[in-house]
């Protein structure tokens, strides 16, 4: 589990940081009262969308859509049809490798965050 960790990339995750904090700090600043509880709000409907997406994506890293893509890509690309299915799949695999799921990732952080701040343990 923690051998995907080696794979975060400090550029990609601060710039991951930025666009999905991005909503609930500008929906706080531009709030006139209960700042806190529009922000863990936000936060709460983003982690929610992340977690989706994450689990969307973590499928895609697991191989579960590489026929439906091969099949895809065989029919709008007649050059993909001499490549058997065992090479493309060898190939996709090695392009997942590095791959990090930060979706998943900020979606179960921003969640146990909001969930702090909501019932104000800090």
């Amino acid at each position: 589990m923690f051998k995907s960790f080696k794979n975060i990339k400090p550029a990609t995750l601060i710039s991951h940081l930025i666009v999905t904090l991005a909503y609930p700090v500008v929906r706080a600043f531009t709030a006139k009262a209960n700042r806190l509880l529009l922000f863990t709000n936000a936060l709460t409907i983003i982690a929610a969308l992340l977690i989706a997406a994450g689990i969307v994506y973590n499928l895609y890293l697991k191989g579960d859509f590489d026929r439906t893509s091969y099949i895809f890509k065989r029919s709008l690309n007649k050059d993909l049809l001499q490549k058997p299915y065992e090479d493309y799949e060898k190939d996709a695999k090695e392009n997942r490798e590095d791959a990090f799921n930060y979706p998943l990732c900020f979606g179960i952080v921003y969640l146990i965050v909001s969930a702090i701040l909501a019932y104000g343990v800090l």
